[in-house]
């Protein structure tokens, strides 16, 4: 979600990645199964979810952690690479 709303240029280069290429006869997708249109249609199922699983007193890995921090915070604002 993070490259889709900071980043929709580069968003669009990864929706590019994923088409179909005839000369290699397949495509990738970044998410198995499922395409980068496919989550961002789920987008707001996706992040109900994550919100459920944060607890509010520890973050049980990275993810969470970024997903907890305090954006007016500067001290708890994650490095760039994982904001993205």
């Amino acid at each position: 979600m993070g490259l889709y709303e900071n980043h929709p240029d580069l968003f669009e280069k990864a929706r590019y990645y994923e088409q179909y290429h005839k000369d290699k006869g397949h495509h990738y997708t970044w998410s198995p199964g499922e395409s980068l249109d496919d989550l961002i249609a789920r987008a707001s199922e996706i992040k109900q979810k994550s919100a459920l699983r944060t607890t509010p007193k520890k973050a049980r890995n990275l993810m969470e952690a970024v997903l907890m921090a305090d954006e007016d915070d500067p001290e708890d604002q994650a490095c760039l690479i994982c904001h993205l």
